[in-house]
This record gives C-alpha cells, sequence and structure tokens, in this order.
C-alpha cells in the first residue's frame, strides 16, 4: 500500500471518528464545541455536513418537533444561495438545544416495528 493511500485512508477514518464526536456534542448539549467541530467539517465537505444535520434531524430529535425539520432545511437552502457560516452555526445551535427523546426511529422500534 502506497503511503498516499494510507494517508487518505487515515483521513477518511479521521472524517468518520469526527462524525461521531460531533453527534456526541449534539447528544449532550456541548454547544461551543459541537459549532467549532461543525465549522471544522465544514471544511472538508459541505454537502456531507448537511447531509448529515439534515439526517440527524429526521432520526434524533423528538418526533413531534416539525418546526426543527423545516427550520434546518431552510438553513440548508440558504446555504446553498450564500455560504455564510450563520447558517451553519444556527442549525448547530438549533439541534445542541432541542429534546433528543423519542425520535421519529424510536417510535418506529417501540410501536410498528414487527417483533
Amino acid at each position: 500500500m502506497s503511503t498516499n493511500a494510507y494517508a487518505m485512508a487515515t483521513t477518511a477514518k479521521e472524517l468518520d471518528d469526527s462524525y461521531r464526536d460531533f453527534q456526541r456534542m449534539l447528544q449532550i448539549g456541548q454547544r461551543e464545541n459541537a459549532i467549532k467541530q461543525a465549522l471544522g467539517l465544514l471544511k472538508h465537505d459541505p454537502t456531507r455536513l448537511w447531509n448529515f444535520i439534515r439526517a440527524y434531524t429526521s432520526k434524533e430529535i423528538n418526533y413531534r418537533d416539525t418546526t426543527s425539520l423545516v427550520a434546518v432545511n431552510a438553513l440548508s437552502n440558504n446555504w446553498k444561495e450564500e455560504n455564510d457560516l450563520s447558517f451553519v452555526v444556527h442549525a448547530v445551535l438549533i439541534l445542541v438545544n432541542l429534546p433528543k427523546e423519542s425520535s421519529a426511529l424510536d417510535f418506529y422500534n417501540r410501536s410498528v416495528r414487527p417483533h
């Protein structure tokens, strides 16, 4: 294996680890750290970050809170028009401060999914 291939594999693993850390920060409400992590991830791949943020909103946030889905989608769309860091920061602040219990996936696993 060449040195370049190894470096690329390491970078991919480091990014995956960074997304896991970011998710943990969102879960436990580490606002400042989550913002710093998001801005660091933004430098690598803005599309991947926004995909993660939108997926997190759908999977981890209380299914009764549809306002956050609309807000994060609007911020993502605004980012596409104007790459302003405030859109990312706003999305992270929304996610950090929302209740995390009873996501749609949790509801499905408890109530709908065949046992």
